[in-house]
């Protein structure tokens, strides 16, 4: 592998130093180290309502739209009417009218 950075370069020093990263104690808070900075969020808070909007606008479609068709479905099917099914070859003789 070849070393691109100076073994003298500030770059190299902060390529090697050990990351340090936000520990837990035991009480549960949060210790940062020193000199740490959190980035902030990709997307203002009024990009992420939005999307937040649009998801739950595309969840209860999604719903409201299977109910509907769910429930079109059964109002129209007729369950007790079997006269459209085939039927089953029986020996049995059928009753007279």
């Amino acid at each position: 592998m070849i070393d691109l950075l100076e073994p003298s370069s500030p770059a190299r020093a902060a390529a090697v130093a050990p990351l340090a990263l936000p520990t837990v104690d035991a009480v549960g808070v949060v210790r940062y180290p020193d000199g740490w900075r959190a980035s902030p969020r990709p997307a203002s808070p009024l990009r992420r309502a939005f999307a937040t909007a649009l998801l739950a606008l595309f969840a209860g479609a999604t719903i409201v739209g299977t109910v509907v068709s769910l429930g079109r479905y059964c109002v129209t099917t007729d369950g007790a009417n079997a006269s459209a099914l085939p039927r089953a070859a029986s020996s049995a003789p059928t009753p007279a009218p």
